[in-house]
């Protein structure tokens, strides 16, 4: 009889946890991302400071919460887009001292399933030996095109000053500022720190583009429970410029496309190769 309702009772709660989430944190969120930037419209101050942290999750997360070094607890807002969901808390001000809650130090994030359970995971907003994270205070600045051109070239090299400081990265990234034109943007992400010039970037005519350039130090890591993170303090500028009308103009800026220190026929035939593989987006 003992044997009888031992097995009976293990059965029920088998069948009970099988209906439950019951597994690591690890398993529903796969990865988190803690970032602070100085976003610039032109050199002097900041136009505004930014805070954002996120959370990537599965379906069975439907709502979660972020605990700051001092204990502060906010409210984290779905958000679903190209089929990855992602549980985001954003802060911005005019004033720096207003980001004093979100500071360097250890960031608790608390996630609710689907069942009414919860857990959480923890990172730690700081470089790998626990020092502060210095904030870019570098004003990112392009030298060409210059802010509001027209008649920009298809076929471009953004030329910008490559940052001061070997932890940093620089990254870039193009849109048109009307945003249902969406699928003509692009990014490059993780330049040399000392790179002063990107492209060829292949861009259509007549688009109103936006351009951000962004001086980043990131820092890479997997936190206790196995979740891979970014967490970075950064600077960025945007700039904005109107193509040409002509599609004639498109291979006017000729670039070291393969960076081998010289500019030549292998530089154009690579540009080349870039106009062939997205013929639409350029005619």
């Amino acid at each position: 009889m003992k044997t009888t309702v031992s097995f009976v009772l293990f059965f029920v709660i088998g069948v009970f946890l099988s209906g439950s989430v019951m597994a690591s944190v690890s398993d529903h969120v796969t990865k988190i991302e803690i970032s602070t930037t100085y976003d610039y419209d032109t050199p002097g101050d900041p136009k505004s400071y930014e805070f954002d942290a996120s959370i990537q999750v599965d379906e069975t997360v439907v709502s979660g919460t972020l605990q700051s070094p001092s204990n502060n607890v906010y409210p984290l807002v779905l958000l679903e887009e190209d089929g990855e969901r992602w549980f985001e808390f954003s802060f911005s001000s005019f004033n720096l001292n207003d980001l004093d809650d979100f500071g360097d130090g250890t960031y608790t994030f608390m996630v609710v399933y689907s069942d009414e359970t919860s857990d959480s995971t923890s990172i730690d907003y700081t470089l790998s030996d626990g020092d502060p994270i210095a904030p870019v205070t570098q004003v990112p600045a392009f030298s060409y095109p210059l802010q509001e051109a027209t008649d920009v070239p298809l076929a471009i090299s953004f030329q910008f000053d490559p940052a001061s400081d070997s932890n940093w990265v620089i990254s870039l990234s193009w849109e048109p500022e009307d945003e249902s034109l969406e699928p003509l943007d692009g990014e490059m992400d993780g330049l040399p720190y000392n790179t002063s010039s990107y492209g060829p970037v292949i861009l259509s005519p007549n688009i109103y583009y936006d351009v951000e350039v962004v001086i980043n130090h990131a820092v890479r890591s997997v936190n206790a429970d196995g979740i891979p993170s970014v967490v970075d303090k950064d600077a960025e500028r945007d700039l904005y410029f109107t193509t040409t009308s002509s599609s004639s103009h498109a291979f006017r800026e000729i670039a070291d496309s393969n960076f081998d220190g010289h500019i030549n026929f292998l530089d154009l035939a690579i540009m080349a190769s870039h106009w062939l593989e997205s013929p639409d987006e350029n005619h």
